[in-house]
């Protein structure tokens, strides 16, 4: 599904609601790089915010609530908002062909949120930060800081700079470029992009052309590579980025523990 993305929220979201249904059909059900890497993104998240029952999650930018159906499942009870009347529809489809009670679906912007503070246990985002201008993001992430509870996670997904790099040129082959700003993360901006919040990791989630060495060396296996994604520079050669920040307080039991190297590691990429 190439594409070139519209500028201006209002459009954004229109033109996400009109794709919305083919969307959902690619990703769930066509592209194998796709369903790959919401299988290895479902599993990360769910170690980073120890999703279980009794936690409040929050799912910005849901889209056709792919992630927060996967949180739901876990038992945890979730709420997704979207801008994009469509893709929360097909949100809401999803839930109820999987009977998921504790899961519900809002259309807001995640730049104001409805919600009162610390509200949430955790906040997660994916997949639509690359659309936001520094401004937005800033606000949407200063939004996740208010909303979340203390001791709480807000996991923010990215695209890594070194990805976007390769992407540019091809664009620039083409004759058009993108801002290279404000689509990918760069190493040197997390902390002030986060603010307010204690940055705790920055991992790659899935390794370039993945599903074609899955397909060699079987399913299995390549997800034993891929946990090469979390080493130092080889995690920015990923086209997806996760940041994990926590605000304050004692982290909720329940989430993997933070190595000594991720802690280092972070203190040099967030400075």
């Amino acid at each position: 599904m190439a594409h070139r993305l519209p500028e201006g929220q209002d459009v954004r979201n229109r033109y996400w609601s009109s794709v919305a249904s083919d969307y959902r059909s690619h990703w769930s059900t066509t592209h194998a790089d796709g369903k790959l890497y919401a299988r290895i993104e479902a599993a990360m998240l769910s170690e980073f915010i120890g999703a279980s029952e009794g936690r409040r999650v929050l799912d910005l930018c849901c889209g056709t609530g792919r992630n927060s159906v996967a949180i739901a499942m876990s038992g945890a009870s979730v709420v997704g908002i979207d801008g994009a009347e469509g893709m929360v529809e097909q949100a809401r489809n999803v839930a109820r062909e999987r009977d998921l009670e504790n899961v519900e679906f809002l259309v807001g912007d995640s730049r104001q949120l409805p919600f009162a503070n610390d509200e949430f246990d955790a906040v997660v985002g994916t997949r639509f930060m690359y659309m936001m201008d520094q401004e937005e993001k800033r606000r949407i992430i200063q939004e996740a800081a208010r909303v979340v509870r203390p001791g709480g996670a807000v996991v923010l997904h990215f695209n890594g700079f070194l990805f976007g790099l390769r992407h540019e040129f091809g664009n620039l082959v083409r004759g058009r470029m993108c801002r290279m700003r404000d689509r990918y993360l760069w190493p040197g901006t997390v902390g002030r992009m986060f603010q307010g919040l204690r940055v705790e990791r920055v991992v790659g989630v899935k390794l370039p052309n993945l599903a074609i060495l899955e397909r060699a060396i079987g399913s299995k296996t390549a997800l034993q590579v891929n946990r090469l994604a979390r080493v130092p520079f080889i995690r920015f050669l990923c086209q997806y980025i996760l940041v994990v920040a926590r605000k304050g307080g004692t982290p909720l039991p329940g989430i993997a523990p933070i190595t000594s190297e991720e802690r280092m590691d972070c203190d040099s990429v967030s400075s």
